[in-house]
Protein backbone atom coordinates (compact mmCIF):
# COMPACT_ATOMS: atom_id res chain seq x y z
CA UNK A 1 0.00 0.00 0.00
CA UNK A 2 1.26 3.30 -0.97
CA UNK A 3 0.44 7.13 -0.31
CA UNK A 4 -0.53 8.96 -2.70
CA UNK A 5 -2.45 11.82 -0.50
CA UNK A 6 -2.31 12.84 2.67
CA UNK A 7 -3.36 15.88 4.54
CA UNK A 8 -4.91 16.83 8.33
CA UNK A 9 -8.50 15.82 6.66
CA UNK A 10 -8.30 13.22 4.24
CA UNK A 11 -5.45 10.30 2.71
CA UNK A 12 -5.39 8.48 -0.16
CA UNK A 13 -3.50 5.50 -0.83
CA UNK A 14 -3.34 2.77 -3.66
CA UNK A 15 -2.71 -1.06 -3.77
CA UNK A 16 -1.34 -1.39 -7.49
CA UNK A 17 -1.72 -5.34 -7.79
CA UNK A 18 -5.43 -5.63 -6.66
CA UNK A 19 -5.95 -2.44 -8.78
CA UNK A 20 -7.51 -0.47 -5.47
CA UNK A 21 -7.70 3.02 -4.26
CA UNK A 22 -8.42 4.12 -0.40
CA UNK A 23 -9.87 7.32 0.72
CA UNK A 24 -10.09 8.10 4.76
CA UNK A 25 -11.52 10.53 6.17
CA UNK A 26 -10.50 12.04 9.54
CA UNK A 27 -12.50 13.45 12.23
CA UNK A 28 -10.68 16.50 11.70
CA UNK A 29 -13.11 17.20 8.79
CA UNK A 30 -15.53 19.35 11.29
CA UNK A 31 -13.62 22.01 10.98
CA UNK A 32 -13.52 21.89 6.96
CA UNK A 33 -14.49 24.09 4.65
CA UNK A 34 -15.93 23.74 1.35
CA UNK A 35 -12.69 25.45 -0.32
CA UNK A 36 -11.03 22.64 2.03
CA UNK A 37 -13.56 19.99 0.63
CA UNK A 38 -13.30 21.00 -2.83
CA UNK A 39 -9.46 20.89 -2.88
CA UNK A 40 -9.13 17.62 -1.38
CA UNK A 41 -11.56 16.34 -4.07
CA UNK A 42 -10.03 17.59 -6.56
CA UNK A 43 -6.60 15.82 -5.37
CA UNK A 44 -8.79 12.62 -5.49
CA UNK A 45 -9.93 13.31 -8.74
CA UNK A 46 -6.55 13.60 -10.22
CA UNK A 47 -5.20 10.68 -8.74
CA UNK A 48 -7.81 8.42 -10.09
CA UNK A 49 -7.47 9.82 -13.72
CA UNK A 50 -4.02 9.36 -12.65
CA UNK A 51 -3.92 5.58 -12.06
CA UNK A 52 -7.82 4.55 -13.03
CA UNK A 53 -8.48 1.72 -10.45
CA UNK A 54 -11.18 -0.80 -10.89
CA UNK A 55 -11.72 -0.89 -7.23
CA UNK A 56 -12.15 2.51 -4.58
CA UNK A 57 -12.88 1.27 -0.85
CA UNK A 58 -14.09 5.27 0.97
CA UNK A 59 -13.93 4.99 4.99
CA UNK A 60 -16.15 7.97 5.33
CA UNK A 61 -16.61 6.56 8.55
CA UNK A 62 -15.03 9.80 10.59
CA UNK A 63 -16.41 12.29 7.56
CA UNK A 64 -17.95 14.64 9.67
CA UNK A 65 -18.21 17.67 7.18
CA UNK A 66 -21.86 17.94 5.54
CA UNK A 67 -22.04 17.85 1.65
CA UNK A 68 -24.44 20.61 1.17
CA UNK A 69 -26.51 20.30 -2.09
CA UNK A 70 -24.40 23.06 -3.85
CA UNK A 71 -20.97 21.02 -3.23
CA UNK A 72 -22.79 17.86 -4.48
CA UNK A 73 -23.96 19.23 -7.64
CA UNK A 74 -20.04 20.44 -7.96
CA UNK A 75 -18.91 16.84 -7.49
CA UNK A 76 -20.92 15.85 -10.05
CA UNK A 77 -19.66 18.75 -12.76
CA UNK A 78 -16.12 18.47 -11.45
CA UNK A 79 -15.28 15.46 -9.97
CA UNK A 80 -17.19 12.45 -11.12
CA UNK A 81 -16.05 13.27 -14.95
CA UNK A 82 -14.78 10.79 -17.88
CA UNK A 83 -16.33 6.77 -18.07
CA UNK A 84 -15.28 4.20 -15.36
CA UNK A 85 -16.29 0.57 -14.54
CA UNK A 86 -15.20 1.48 -11.11
CA UNK A 87 -16.71 -0.20 -8.04
CA UNK A 88 -16.53 1.89 -4.77
CA UNK A 89 -17.29 0.50 -1.56
CA UNK A 90 -18.27 3.13 0.94
CA UNK A 91 -18.31 2.55 4.82
CA UNK A 92 -20.78 4.62 5.76
CA UNK A 93 -20.90 6.93 9.17
CA UNK A 94 -23.27 6.67 11.94
CA UNK A 95 -24.84 10.17 11.47
CA UNK A 96 -27.47 10.26 9.58
CA UNK A 97 -27.55 13.46 8.14
CA UNK A 98 -23.53 12.41 7.00
CA UNK A 99 -25.31 9.09 5.98
CA UNK A 100 -28.02 10.78 3.42
CA UNK A 101 -25.30 13.61 1.99
CA UNK A 102 -22.72 10.81 1.41
CA UNK A 103 -25.69 9.00 -0.94
CA UNK A 104 -27.22 11.71 -2.29
CA UNK A 105 -23.54 13.13 -3.59
CA UNK A 106 -23.00 9.19 -5.03
CA UNK A 107 -26.30 8.82 -6.56
CA UNK A 108 -26.43 12.41 -8.38
CA UNK A 109 -26.93 12.38 -11.95
CA UNK A 110 -23.41 11.18 -12.70
CA UNK A 111 -23.57 8.42 -9.89
CA UNK A 112 -24.64 5.91 -12.56
CA UNK A 113 -20.83 5.81 -13.81
CA UNK A 114 -19.96 3.71 -10.69
CA UNK A 115 -21.41 0.46 -9.34
CA UNK A 116 -21.65 1.69 -5.64
CA UNK A 117 -22.63 0.10 -2.60
CA UNK A 118 -22.68 1.15 0.65
CA UNK A 119 -21.73 -0.50 4.34
CA UNK A 120 -21.32 -0.21 7.63
CA UNK A 121 -19.13 -3.27 8.13
CA UNK A 122 -15.43 -3.52 6.98
CA UNK A 123 -15.43 -7.47 6.03
CA UNK A 124 -18.68 -7.07 3.95
CA UNK A 125 -17.34 -4.29 1.92
CA UNK A 126 -13.95 -5.92 1.65
CA UNK A 127 -15.55 -9.18 0.26
CA UNK A 128 -17.96 -6.96 -2.01
CA UNK A 129 -15.03 -5.60 -4.08
CA UNK A 130 -12.79 -9.04 -3.56
CA UNK A 131 -10.14 -7.98 -1.55
CA UNK A 132 -8.09 -11.04 -0.53
CA UNK A 133 -6.41 -8.91 2.18
CA UNK A 134 -7.84 -7.60 5.37
CA UNK A 135 -7.19 -3.24 5.04
CA UNK A 136 -8.25 -1.88 7.87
Amino acid sequence: MNILHTSKFHEVLIDTSSSLIISRWFPTTIDMRDDDYRNEMLIFRDQIKKFKPVKLLSYCRDLKYLISPDIQEWVNKEIFVGETNMKVAVLMSEDLFSQVAIEQTLEGEKGSLFETMFFTDDKAAEEWLDIKETIA
